[in-house]
């Protein structure tokens, strides 16, 4: 869909692996939208004998008005978006850093992730209390296209 030659990048990350450390595992993102959900379920047998890891991941984007929120694992996958000022977030989203859970100029990333603001945003989201940026969240849902599938599968 961006005009990227399939091949052509099988090859890059073939000669890749080939050079890579043991330890150092490849993994695959896409994002899930209305143009590329027939090709979705075959991602899988394409790539498996290249990467250990594939997500799927549904378009995201922000409406004008206010509506029902998604059901959101942002908070739960461990994924942070880190902005320039220092200001840490577990929502790719949070343009404005509305949900900041802290600062890295300001304390250490382990203090952050264990911290009484993130704790807090989770408690308020299990009660379903959401935070209002989350309320313009508009996930591209549709059946066919998963939230936040995963597949992990041994090493050969």
């Amino acid at each position: 869909m961006r005009g990227v030659d399939l091949e052509e990048l099988r090859a890059h990350l073939t000669e890749f692996i080939a050079h890579k450390r043991l330890e150092t595992e490849v993994k695959l993102s896409l994002v899930a939208h209305p143009r590329n959900l027939e090709y979705v379920p075959g991602v899988y047998e394409q790539w498996r004998d290249l990467v250990q890891h594939i997500k799927v991941s549904p378009r995201l984007g922000l409406a004008e008005e206010p509506g029902q929120p998604p059901l959101c694992m942002e908070p739960w996958r461990g994924n942070l978006n880190f902005y320039t000022n220092g200001e840490v977030s577990p929502c790719c989203c949070d343009w404005f850093t509305e949900l900041s859970i802290g600062n890295v100029a300001e304390q250490p990333l382990d203090e952050i992730v264990h911290g009484e603001r993130y704790k807090r945003l989770l408690e308020n989201f299990l009660r379903g209390e959401v935070p209002n940026l989350c309320l313009y969240c508009r996930e591209f849902t549709v059946e066919g296209a998963p939230l936040r599938l995963r597949k992990r599968w041994p090493k050969p």
